[in-house]
């Protein structure tokens, strides 16, 4: 199954920025570290958004639906600007009163 309205997916630069890429953040921290170590940081989130974006486009997982929207998990492949790369698994969802795919979050799967 692939994730509905996956070509029309979308991530908030803050959940980048400010959560993932933040080495301040309290439950960001060490996915910051994992990304950083692929050669992702803040000045170029917006290639993390786009390698993001190409992994909500692979086969879903697992999905659920929650008082809020229809949530799935997508693992993929990030191939970081350095050449290192991990796969990570995603969580998007879909709010009730929208058509299309938000990022909520990533982890780390495994390093390659």
């Amino acid at each position: 199954m692939l994730l509905p309205g996956a070509a029309k997916a979308y991530v908030h630069p803050s959940k980048l920025i400010d959560y993932l890429l933040s080495s301040t953040h309290s439950k960001g921290e060490s996915k910051a570290r994992v990304l950083a170590a692929l050669g992702y940081t803040r000045a170029n989130w917006t290639i993390l958004r786009d390698d993001l974006v190409r992994v909500a486009l692979g086969d879903v997982e697992s999905s659920v639906v929650s008082p809020h929207g229809d949530r799935y998990a997508i693992s993929g492949l990030l191939a970081g600007p350095n050449g290192e790369s991990a796969v990570f698994l995603t969580h998007w969802i879909i709010l009730r009163d929208e058509s299309f795919p938000r990022f909520v979050t990533a982890y780390p799967r495994e390093r390659r």
